[in-house]
């Protein structure tokens, strides 16, 4: 039977490139799929066979260019820019989309990446069934984890659980206390009642929880909600990609660096690499994110720059990827058993390179802006000791077997199977 399915995403390409793959096996087993973003999304929404439906001008932003959007952003970093984010960016908007989506006729089943905030709210007002697909580490507390945004990793016992049950009072009482009043001001505003609630944990409260990242990635967890699945991140199917002319180059030691779609800025990470491995016996790739190539310029000889190029297509020939540590691209290495070297503070990128070492997955360089010396450094010793790949192997293979689109869309169809559409918690 064919089944309404909403989807909802931040305007950016982290949030919502991941859940296309998802969307257009829907449109292929027979459902319906509309999906509410930005703009700057409409053709990724398109191709998958998704209806698209664009957010109101006054809400949608560039994600290039966020200071313009959100002014003030850019001269944050840590916890101020994490909490700068989370009010400005995901909170304050949230009850603008709330009443945008409440006014589409209903779906079946919404579906949102880890910060459409609104979604979880529907469910709540109507009883929709909501299932969230986890584009970042995880992100509710735990008494086996540190709180996120502290790019903290577990202790040893005894002390760890008394630890992080202090830290996320903390977090929640102090630092996270000033995004609790937000988040509890907007929900009054569109007829929700005050939760003070940490609005990390918003994500949590939908019925399902799809992770896109193997369980060996995460801090374990005795706590875990049973609606929270590890899926792994999916691999692309090949294509008839037309190769660039350096791609008989692969054939030697290949380090690909890359910082993403959102922090482009060359002199974080793309030209230190660079200048840390030009004499190196290494045949290095930077993928600029949409950066200009020439921003790069005067290459080195071991070197060639794409502003984008598909990386379940170069990653089987890489031998280490450098980053910054963005969510998905940290998750693509894993999905093909690549070590890394990172380097990143902004976002979630603390979270994400604190479990990249914690796993032995790579080497955290714990900054913004790594020099040359520390890069290549790093490179060098990804590249001599077996164990990092060994461990990228083995944080891989924790995910389930199944296909990773096939099996978050079979439980996509089992919650849709489920529906009732009455209000959870009332107004």
């Amino acid at each position: 039977m064919s089944t309404d399915f909403l989807f909802v995403t931040v305007p950016q390409t982290g949030h919502t490139l991941p859940l296309t793959p998802f969307a257009a096996e829907l449109v292929r087993r027979g459902h319906r799929v509309r999906w509410y973003t930005g703009s700057s999304m409409a053709a990724a929404v398109l191709a998958t066979g998704a209806e698209f439906l664009p957010i109101a001008a006054e809400l949608d932003y560039d994600q290039s260019d966020l200071e313009t959007a959100f002014p003030g952003r850019s001269a944050l970093n840590g916890l101020p820019q994490a909490r700068f984010d989370l009010e400005h960016i995901f909170l304050r908007p949230a009850g603008a989309h709330f009443a945008a989506l409440s006014a589409m006729p209903p779906a079946d089943v919404v579906v949102g990446d880890t910060w459409a905030v609104a979604v979880p709210w529907l469910h709540e007002s109507t009883g929709v069934p909501t299932a969230t697909i986890g584009v970042n580490p995880l992100l509710f507390p735990s008494v086996d984890a540190p709180p996120a945004g502290l790019g903290m990793t577990p202790i040893g016992a005894p002390f760890n659980r008394a630890r992080n049950r202090f830290l996320n009072t903390i977090v929640r009482r102090v630092a996270l206390a000033p995004s609790v009043r937000v988040a509890d001001d907007v929900r009054q505003h569109i007829g929700l009642p005050r939760a003070q609630r940490n609005p990390l944990a918003y994500a949590a409260r939908t019925q399902l929880y799809l992770q896109l990242s193997p369980p060996g990635f995460e801090y374990p967890r005795r706590d875990l909600p049973e609606h929270v699945h590890f899926l792994g991140y999916p691999i692309a199917e090949s294509t008839a990609y037309d190769k660039p002319a350096w791609w008989d180059r692969l054939e030697g030691r290949v380090v690909l660096v890359t910082q993403g779609t959102v922090a482009v800025d060359p002199a974080a990470v793309l030209r230190p690499t660079l200048a840390a491995l030009a004499d190196r016996d290494v045949f290095v790739v930077a993928a600029t994110g949409g950066a200009p190539i020439e921003s790069l310029n005067p290459l080195p000889d071991n070197a060639v720059a794409e502003r984008f190029i598909p990386f379940d297509e170069l990653l089987p020939h890489v031998d280490v990827l450098v980053t910054n540590g963005g969510f998905g691209g940290v998750q693509r290495a894993i999905a093909h058993g690549v070590p890394l070297v990172v380097a990143g503070t902004t976002e979630d990128k603390k979270d994400v390179n604190a479990r990249v070492a914690h796993s032995g997955i790579g080497i955290d360089l714990r900054t913004e802006t790594p020099t040359a010396e520390a890069i290549g450094t790093a490179v060098a010793t990804v590249l001599a000791d077996d164990r990092y790949r060994k461990a990228a192997v083995r944080v891989r293979d924790s995910a389930p077997k199944e296909n990773p689109v096939g099996r978050g869309t079979d439980l996509l169809e089992q919650l849709a199977s489920q529906r009732t559409h009455e209000p959870a918690g009332g107004r």
